[in-house]
């Protein structure tokens, strides 16, 4: 048969290996179970004995007690049926009677029955003395009986008359009888002596057997004397040495005192409890260093201290932040370390810290004054923990130097409530304090403040052309002359953009007037220069004061804006003071912010649509370009029209968007019309805001680029306004667009009625005459000799012109008189406002091709 693996085996055997170990000698619990096993069973045995010979002697001593009471009451039984039994023959002797004789027979009978039952008792068989005796006995008895009948017998043969002599007869008759009965009695007496004799035994058997169970007893007590001991010593030495040992171990290990060393004893128990000890103790020196190294290498301060505030523990990094050494700190006072607070003078402050101040920051950091060694003091955080060690108090406090972070907080702070390039106060922060503010106006009842809103005029212009380094420059002058200009107690804020705020505390409406003029006229004085180039900036300011009946920080607010906005819509530069009347403004300029979020929402989702208007040559009559317009649709599909966007638009500075649409549809539109008309060309606007971005002209041409469109076949417009309000802007712009290759014209001219010596300057092809100057023709002379001075005075600097506002035939032939180059109108095409490509292609009689949407 094959060995069994050795693990199978293993596994068999270690329920026998566990239990023998459980009851090995060499196990406290196995010798303990080996004496206490022999000490039971010699317990048990020697009890057994006693007991059996106890209840051997008991059960004898009980029957022959029995026997012997029986024996007793036999014998008396005897001689009381003798004494009865002379009686009746005495009485027979004097009186002859039947019922006597039968009393003396009845007697001797009775006698014989006890002494028949005597004979055969255990106690009389098994006594050969006592049996011999009751032999006699019975033989006695025999006799007596036998002359107790001769007596009878003689006595009735002298009948009943013939008495004798009492005196002389009984003697007579008793000679033989007598001596016999008194036999008999010393044979009862006899054998009453031998039974008490034999009590007598008994009780020394009972004796006899107490001594033996007595030494017993004492031998057993000797034995558990040794036992105990025994046990004791083994006690001693495998259990009360050893544990004295680990207890002396672990004593030294609590004090900190050299490590005892233990020796191994006999018994597994105590060398386990050992060899458990000193892996306990490996264990707690290996984590008390690492615990030490924790404590040391911590980079918190770390310092343990009672009650009554004094320092047990300083680990490293406490020594670094105070500059005391362990064995210099430990014992002080931890008021050494921690300054009291400013004013505190009372005299052990210490213990105050500890009743007070340090319940507070238990499980919590707070701040407190540390102090260094050489007396210098620096914020500090401390958190404090609290520990019951053997019923006293301990405390475990972490500290920590937070002077850079106090700092750093503070710079955070800084940077949260301060705008970080004009270091001037924030929105956020602002808006907190102007809540205070109006609050506070509430409650007074008397208070009044007020707050104005700035916004610069010609910011745009600068971060867009001179760059945004240019633009951050500016903001920070602008916010340098408003906090010269200001109170210390005022509050300025850059809000956002170009856009500032000013918080006039304890003034009145006329004084916030004044100063928001004087913010005016300021920065209406200011020439902002950046690389040689000078801009005029300006602003406009709205005025809102704040009050009583202010019901909130956005009312304020909103009113200032609302003011700054009227502000700049009659025409910038200038400071307006809200009033209640302003509401209707609110209402127009609610309506302007919800096209602002429809004209958005167009520019994302292709809401807009082009119309395209022909321009037409006057020489030849063909059509040789297209006016390009846009119309808004809205929900139900309906146009709307310019007018009604546009200047919602500019208010935004949704106008670029706007054109940044245009241009881009326009000239996709356009490449795809001119793969069948090559000469087809677009004549597109742009709004004064398209002027001051530069970064137009950088999409112009990144669409030329991708859609490979011929420049030449577009030609950007702007109005006489839009560039005689910034002639170098306009210059700059219309310069680049020509040097890409485009063509460029001045629409709407003589709208100003400005000189023409701009005309020169001005990089433009074409000039296309205001319509008031054409729809009049026909009728009006002074009309028609302004149209014609314009109109040679434009060919003279070599442009071309253009009469808008064709309406009729007359006007056209007019207009073709006077040598216009172009024309357009009604009456030579309608903008198409449905499908604009679709009108092109019919008039050129071409396939439409394409659609904007």
């Amino acid at each position: 048969m094959d060995q069994l693996p050795n693990s199978i085996v293993a596994t068999h055997e270690r329920p026998i290996h566990r239990f023998a170990a459980w009851i090995g000698w060499r196990s406290i619990r196995g010798r303990y179970l080996y004496a206490a096993s022999a000490f039971i069973l010699l317990l048990i045995g020697a009890a057994w004995v006693a007991d059996v010979r106890v209840q051997h002697t008991s059960l004898r001593s009980d029957s022959n007690t029995v026997e012997r009471n029986t024996i007793r009451r036999s014998l008396r039984a005897i001689t009381d049926d003798l004494r009865k039994m002379e009686s009746a023959l005495h009485e027979f002797l004097l009186v002859p009677a039947a019922n006597d004789r039968t009393r003396v027979e009845t007697q001797l009978n009775n006698a014989r029955l006890e002494v028949n039952r005597l004979i055969t008792a255990s106690w009389i068989d098994q006594n050969e003395n006592t049996h011999v005796t009751l032999k006699k006995l019975i033989g006695d008895l025999q006799q007596l009986s036998e002359e107790a009948d001769r007596l009878m017998a003689t006595r009735a043969s002298l009948g009943r008359t013939a008495l004798p002599n009492v005196d002389t007869v009984l003697p007579l008759l008793h000679d033989n009888f007598r001596p016999l009965l008194i036999k008999l009695w010393d044979g009862l007496e006899a054998l009453e002596a031998s039974v008490e004799i034999r009590s007598v035994e008994d009780m020394s058997v009972l004796a006899q057997t107490a001594d033996e169970l007595s030494g017993a007893i004492w031998l057993l007590v000797v034995a558990g004397t040794i036992v105990t001991c025994i046990g004791y010593l083994f006690f001693e030495i495998n259990i009360r040495r050893p544990l004295a040992q680990v207890a002396s171990a672990l004593k030294a290990e609590a004090d900190g005192v050299a490590t005892v060393l233990l020796t191994h004893g006999s018994t597994e128990e105590t060398n386990d409890l050992i060899t458990a000890f000193d892996r306990m103790r490996h264990q707690v020196h290996s984590r008390q260093k690492r615990l030490e190294t924790i404590l040391d290498n911590a980079a918190e301060g770390i310092i343990t201290f009672d009650s009554s505030g004094l320092i047990e523990r300083f680990n490293k990094a406490a020594e670094r932040l105070f500059g005391y050494n362990e064995d210099e700190i430990v014992g002080k006072n931890i008021e050494l370390l921690i300054l009291p607070d400013v004013g505190e003078k009372r005299k052990g402050y210490a213990q105050h810290f500890i009743r007070t101040k340090m319940q507070q920051l238990i499980g919590q950091e707070g701040e407190v004054t540390g102090r260094h060694k050489d007396g210098s003091t620096f914020a500090m955080a401390l958190k404090i923990s609290r520990i019951a060690l053997d019923g006293n108090e301990l405390y475990t406090g972490l500290v920590a130097d937070i002077s850079e972070r106090k700092a750093m907080v503070e710079h955070l702070k800084n940077m949260a409530e301060h705008d970080g390039l004009t270091g001037l106060y924030n929105r956020t922060y602002f808006q907190q304090e102007l809540e205070r503010v109006v609050e506070r106006a509430r409650r007074s009842q008397s208070s009044s403040s007020a707050v104005l809103y700035v916004d610069l005029d010609n910011f745009k212009y600068v971060n867009d052309t001179l760059g945004h380094a240019a633009g951050d420059q500016l903001l920070i002058e602008v916010a340098g002359i408003l906090h010269k200009r200001s109170r210390k107690s005022d509050l300025i804020a850059r809000f956002g953009g170009d856009e500032f705020t000013v918080l006039l505390y304890d003034t009145t409406p006329e004084l916030a007037l004044s100063a928001a003029e004087s913010f005016r006229k300021k920065l209406a004085n200011y020439n902002f220069r950046h690389e040689g180039e000078q801009v005029d900036i300006g602003c406009s300011i709205g005025v809102a004061a704040i009050g009583p009946d202010t019901t909130s920080a956005e009312e304020a607010l909103s009113h200032a804006d609302v003011a700054c906005h009227l502000a700049k819509r009659n025409g910038r530069n200038q400071v307006h003071a809200f009033v209640p009347s302003d509401a209707d403004s609110v209402a127009a300029m609610s309506l302007d912010m919800g096209w602002s979020r429809r004209i958005k929402e167009a520019i994302e989702h292709n809401h807009f649509t082009l119309a395209c208007q022909p321009i037409v040559n006057v020489a030849t009559g063909d059509t040789d370009a297209y006016e390009v317009l846009i119309r808004l649709l809205d929900e139900a599909g309906n146009l709307i029209m310019p007018s009604g966007f546009l200047p919602s638009a500019d208010r935004f500075g949704l106008s670029t968007e706007i054109d940044k649409w245009v241009i881009k549809n326009a000239i996709e539109t356009l490449r795809d019309q001119r793969a069948q008309l090559p000469g087809l060309r677009y004549s597109i606007n742009l709004s004064g805001q398209t002027l001051s971005n530069p970064t137009v002209c950088d999409l112009i041409q990144q669409i030329l680029w991708e859609t490979e469109l011929d420049p030449s076949a577009l030609t950007f417009e702007v109005t006489e306004t839009v560039a005689i309000t910034d002639m170098s802007t306009a210059q700059t712009f219309l310069s680049r667009l020509r040097e890409m290759g485009c063509r460029t014209a001045l629409d709407d001219f003589g709208s100003g009625m400005s000189s023409f010596a701009y005309l020169r300057d001005l990089p433009v092809d074409y000039v296309k005459i205001d319509g008031r100057f054409v729809r009049n023709l026909a009728s009006n002379t002074v009309d028609q000799a302004i149209f014609r001075a314009i109109n040679d005075v434009v060919h003279a600097f070599g442009k071309q012109t253009v009469a808008e506002f064709v309406e009729n035939e007359r006007i056209y032939e007019i207009v073709k008189e006077y040598g216009v180059d172009y024309a357009q109108g009604y009456y030579l095409g309608r903008p198409d406002v449905t499908v604009p490509c679709r009108a092109i292609a019919e008039r050129l009689g071409q396939t439409p091709i394409c659609h904007i949407r």
